[in-house]
């Protein structure tokens, strides 16, 4: 690497220093838009759920709602809209359901905002 001299250094700098106060400016701004800028609560689109009628999400959440890490993501979910749920007995030997027991413990009128589904890993017919 070759030695610069002092003036360019300080150019060097000084153009630097212009760089990052731009950026510092504009992220400022951007910041201060966002901050003014009312929250959007949309929420998803609903249908007919086959020929019995109910209204559901379009969208739907399934897979493991164990209890200690998707309470949250349960909640947001009714916040958006998101009210077709899935799950089964055997995600993670039944703590899946037990996780959205939790959630209706919690919340008593969350069963009355979505349409639940479970799946059972039987193959007994009887």
């Amino acid at each position: 690497m070759g030695q610069i001299d002092r003036r360019q250094f300080l150019s060097s700098l000084a153009a630097a220093t212009i760089a990052g106060s731009t950026t510092t400016l504009w992220a400022q701004q951007t910041t201060q838009s966002l901050a003014q800028t009312p929250p959007v609560q949309a929420t998803v689109p609903k249908r007919k759920f086959g020929k019995i009628g109910v209204e559901v999400s379009i969208l739907s959440l399934g897979g493991m709602f164990d209890i200690p890490n998707n309470q949250l993501m349960l909640k947001k979910a009714l916040d958006w809209g998101v009210s077709y749920w899935d799950t089964a007995d055997c995600y993670g030997n039944g703590q899946s359901e037990e996780g959205i027991g939790l959630l209706f413990y919690k919340m008593k009128d969350a069963f009355k905002q979505f349409f639940l589904v479970t799946k059972s890993d039987r193959r007994d017919p009887d």
